[in-house]
This record gives C-alpha cells, sequence and structure tokens, in this order.
C-alpha cells in the first residue's frame, strides 16, 4: 500500500514539475489590438484574445504558461524562431505553414471594411459601387487621400493588393501597432484604414462610455470593400516544434466539448453587435 502511495506521489510530482519545466511552458503572444486586448479603459481586462487565452490555461494545467504583449511583427519573428510561442485569432496562411501549426476550431468575423469619419463619407462616393462598396482600384488611382495600416497585419487579399500596388497614388503610412488607429482617424491625422468589426464596435463602446462632459471623438463609419466577402478566421497557432503541436493538439481536444467552445466563443461574440456607423 505504501508503495502504491509512493508511486502515485511521484507521478504527481512529475506532472507538475513539467508544468513548471521553463522547457514545457508555452509563451502566448497577444497583440494589443483592441478589443483582443484591452490594457487600459472602462473596458480593461475583457479583451477577448486575453480572456481565451485565460480559459485554455485554466483548463490545460499540464503546461506552464507565460503572457506577453507583443505587436505583429514581433509575434511573426517569435514564432518563426522560437519554441512553443503560441497566439489566438490568427490567420491560418499558405505562407505561414512552414512555420506554425493551426488549430482545427477556428473563430469567425466579418471581413476588413474601410474605416473613415463619417462626416467625410460624401468624399468617398465617387469610389463607391452601386452597392456601396469601395473599389480598391479607383482609390488607388487618386492622390487626394492618406491611409494608416498596420505593418505584419493579415489584411484580406483584396486590401493586400492595394497596400502593395506599385502603382497605387494614394499616400499609405505604416504603423507598428493598431491600439490608436481608431483616434489618428478620429483625429484627422489619417483620411482612412482599414478595421474589423469587433473593433469598431470597441471604439463605439468606448465613446459611449465616455465621462460626462468629456471629449467624446467624433463619429466614425466603416464601407465595406468591393471583392471582399469571406469573413476572416482566426485560429490558435503555434511554432511548428513539438511543443507547439503539443499544445495545438490539446487545445482541439479541449474544444471539441461544446460548452467549453461556447464558452471560448463568447468573449469575441461580445464585440460582435451591428456597426453603428455608414452603410
Amino acid at each position: 500500500m505504501a508503495l502504491r502511495v509512493l508511486f502515485l506521489y511521484l507521478a504527481v510530482m512529475a506532472g507538475a514539475v513539467r508544468a513548471g519545466d521553463t522547457n514545457h511552458v508555452i509563451r502566448w503572444m497577444v497583440t494589443g489590438v483592441p478589443p483582443k486586448l484591452i490594457q487600459d479603459g472602462p473596458f480593461r481586462g475583457t479583451g477577448y484574445g486575453e480572456q481565451q487565452v485565460a480559459l485554455l490555461t485554466r483548463h490545460l494545467p499540464q503546461f506552464g504558461h507565460h503572457f506577453e504583449v507583443v505587436t505583429p511583427a514581433r509575434l511573426w519573428h517569435e514564432m518563426q524562431a522560437g519554441q512553443g510561442v503560441c497566439s489566438v485569432d490568427i490567420a491560418d496562411l499558405p505562407e505561414r505553414e512552414s512555420w506554425a501549426v493551426f488549430s482545427r476550431h477556428q473563430t469567425s468575423i466579418p471581413g476588413y471594411r474601410v474605416l473613415v469619419l463619417k462626416d467625410r463619407l460624401p468624399e468617398f462616393s465617387e469610389f463607391r459601387d452601386r452597392d456601396g462598396r469601395v473599389d480598391l482600384d479607383l482609390l488607388a488611382a487618386s492622390d487626394r487621400f492618406t491611409g494608416i495600416y498596420v505593418a505584419g497585419r493579415h489584411y484580406m487579399p483584396e486590401i493586400t493588393r492595394f497596400l502593395e500596388s506599385p502603382a497605387r497614388k494614394t499616400h499609405i503610412d505604416a504603423m507598428s501597432a493598431s491600439t490608436r488607429i481608431f483616434e489618428m482617424v478620429a483625429g484627422g491625422r489619417g483620411d482612412f484604414s482599414f478595421a474589423a468589426t469587433t473593433e469598431m464596435n470597441y471604439f463605439n463602446a468606448l465613446n459611449a462610455a465616455a465621462a460626462p462632459g468629456g471629449k467624446a471623438w467624433p463619429a466614425l463609419a466603416m464601407m465595406p470593400v468591393k471583392g471582399i466577402t469571406a469573413q476572416v478566421h482566426g485560429h490558435i497557432a503555434c511554432s511548428r516544434d513539438p511543443l507547439g503541436r503539443e499544445l495545438v493538439e490539446a487545445a482541439d481536444r479541449l474544444l471539441d466539448d461544446e460548452a467549453l467552445w461556447s464558452e471560448f466563443l463568447a468573449p469575441e461574440q461580445r464585440w460582435m453587435n451591428d456597426i453603428s456607423g455608414g452603410k
């Protein structure tokens, strides 16, 4: 009996050491893009990415877990060069298959749209079709505007072609992170940008939560882009090494449970209400 207790104790301790071993620690790297990660303000700590990582760390105690806030460029660099580097809400792209593994489970949100000041919507009317969608080819031929985009971020193919077009006359400024991209457009430091539905809804909620008497940002609007009909899918992704593979496989098994999958989706669904703004 004593021998059985000893073996049980050793097994438990071995598991504990494994979870705490620095060689078995997952480095969760989440980009500082609200509402994926909300570091300040009235919604601090309620970002859907940080809540999804928290759920995974609670239910996967066989791993150690370390949380880091990074830029998209840093995330890609670390995932290619490191081991056990993971993130959430990552698009599964062919060019990433050589250095990342992706979960079977995926989240989905509408594709990116063009973000502008609501009062300036008429200025973009000549670049929109009858359905109100922005024709990026027409916009690229104009030199009247300055756009903003986040370097290293995955946009839809139509937007990527616009950004990389050698014939584009529209001036474009790259940013390292999109934390202030809405404020830049609202403050007139850029004429337009590209953003997701969840981000727009976060900005509107933040504006609505402004303290009485405080200065609210002017209203923004989003315009759909011609040719973009697909949704943006997000996966749990890890560096392509044994530890990364082990985490992804464990996460997929965990999220096969319907109740846990619903719990995982809930924080992101919070920001999926209809956009308040232009059509």
